[in-house]
């Protein structure tokens, strides 16, 4: 079964950056934008971090070849 949501704690350990990291980059809008699904628990939707790491392989990839 595919993973539907990202809690930060997962992300973190998916991504290789820090939960503080994450939750500023998706408060100055690098990163997307997550839910609250409950008034304790918040989440990431899986295919817009999938599309956010998609985009930033791209990123990597021009840079690669402008060099």
């Amino acid at each position: 079964m595919n993973k539907i949501y990202y809690r930060v704690e997962e992300l973190a350990e998916v991504l290789g950056m820090g939960e503080s990291t994450i939750w500023h980059k998706a408060k100055v809008g690098e990163f997307p934008k997550p839910r609250k699904i409950s008034p304790r628990i918040t989440v990431w939707d899986a295919n817009d971090v999938e599309g956010w790491r998609q985009q930033q392989n791209e990123k990597l990839t021009e840079g690669a070849s402008d060099e």
